[in-house]
């Protein structure tokens, strides 16, 4: 299986239909087998103390509350059905993250074909149980969390015989995220502990991240990106520009390729090479023994003994 790459257009549309279209159509020329966007309602979202994240208030420099951030950046129902609509036409996956039972009812209306739980919902039983109601797919990040908080959620949507695949996707929720807090080994532990499939929701600056997970296994990547990094709003500073998110997709498939397969054998390419690299035991006109190519040449060295 091919690693599934979400683009994460999420906000940075900043509230213009014009804008997401414009996001879909750099997440399908990039090569993105999705793209996704967050559903919420600004007013059920936060409440008015609601007071912003650092990160928030460093790349918006306002002095505003979390629901006054999210008011221009809400999309109406009509026009998510719009985009899914797009989204088919183009051929690539839409998906949104739904911030509420509403909003998941919503999207699994307009054909959504997996969910995606953010981090700030990991705790959100209501969520989580629509979500395991449904039968599809469940990607769950999970910044913010402690271990027991993850093991948690995935025992309470395992227990609904209704409930779809899990993937658990390590994630740490800071924007951009500082090398040392990655912590790509936690994908190790997610691996060995609960045998489902994984993702990394990068959030850090550049490529590299992404592509280290990738060299670990995962199933899933979900970056941000942007149509411009000069664009106001709350993420649009952590994304990557529509090139670099060409080049990040071509690196992630590259990076596919160099992992090959877990079978240590000899290789297609090399099997010119080892008949003509490899040594042979042969015997010089004075007897000496003596090691030389090709492997053709004499008796097989592994059949030599100390005298």
């Amino acid at each position: 299986m091919s690693v599934f790459v979400i683009g994460e257009a999420g906000v940075n549309h900043n509230g213009s239909l014009e804008n997401a279209i414009k996001l879909i159509d750099v997440a399908k020329k990039a090569g993105c087998n999705a793209v996704k966007f967050q559903t919420f309602d600004y007013e059920r979202i936060a409440s008015e103390s609601a007071s912003l994240a650092k990160y928030q208030v460093s790349n918006l420099s306002s002095e505003i509350n979390q629901r006054e951030m999210l008011r221009p950046l809400q999309l109406t129902y009509d026009e998510f059905e719009c985009l899914k609509k797009y989204c088919d036409d183009v051929k690539i996956e839409f998906m949104s993250t739904p911030s509420d039972p509403v909003d998941l009812d919503f999207l699994i209306s307009i054909g959504i074909k997996r969910i995606k739980i953010s981090s700030s919902d990991i705790d959100n039983k209501p969520l989580l149980y629509k979500a395991s109601q449904t039968g599809l797919q469940i990607i769950l990040s999970t910044g913010m969390a402690t271990f027991f908080e993850v093991q948690r959620s995935i025992n309470y949507i395992k227990s609904f015989t209704s409930s779809g695949e899990i993937v658990i996707m390590q994630c740490t929720s800071e924007y951009p995220c500082p090398d040392e807090y990655l912590n790509l080994n936690v994908l190790d532990t997610y691996m060995k502990t609960f045998d489902l499939p994984t993702g990394f929701s990068d959030h850090s600056e550049g490529k590299l991240a992404s592509l280290c997970a990738v060299a670990k296994g995962v199933n899933y990547i979900e970056k941000h990106f942007t149509l411009s990094n000069k664009l106001s709003g709350p993420d649009h500073k952590a994304s990557l520009e529509p090139q670099e998110l060409e080049e990040f997709i071509q690196m992630i498939r590259k990076a596919e390729i160099f992992m090959g397969n877990k079978d240590k054998e000899v290789t297609r390419c090399e099997k010119d090479n080892r008949l003509r690299m490899r040594k042979s035991l042969t015997i010089d006109q004075f007897g000496n023994h003596l090691m030389q190519r090709p492997a053709n040449k004499g008796i097989d060295p592994w059949d030599w003994e100390p005298s």
